[in-house]
């Protein structure tokens, strides 16, 4: 599923109370910074705390606004809908 900015901010707001709820948190391990073009691509491994499994495809692209702050250009994750635990 791809998602806009817009759409991905609309999507959030409707289940983010949801998963606080449900205790739903990642985290993330093996992370990596990398340079790209003026902005960076950070890379990890994001292990899903409510699903007991691991997204080793994660990465969040970022690159500098006109005002010069770090936005948020990308981000990828996978998801699986049955729980590993």
């Amino acid at each position: 599923m791809e998602l806009s900015g817009v759409q991905w901010k609309q999507l959030i707001t409707r289940v983010m109370p949801m998963a606080k709820e449900q205790n739903d948190k990642s985290s993330f391990i093996n992370i990596s910074v990398s340079k790209q073009g003026d902005g960076y691509k950070i890379k990890a491994d994001r292990y899903s705390e409510l699903k007991c499994y691991t997204d080793r495809g994660y990465y969040m692209v970022l690159e500098p606004s006109m005002a010069g702050k770090l936005l948020i250009v990308e981000e990828y994750m996978e998801t699986q809908p049955q729980a590993n635990c």
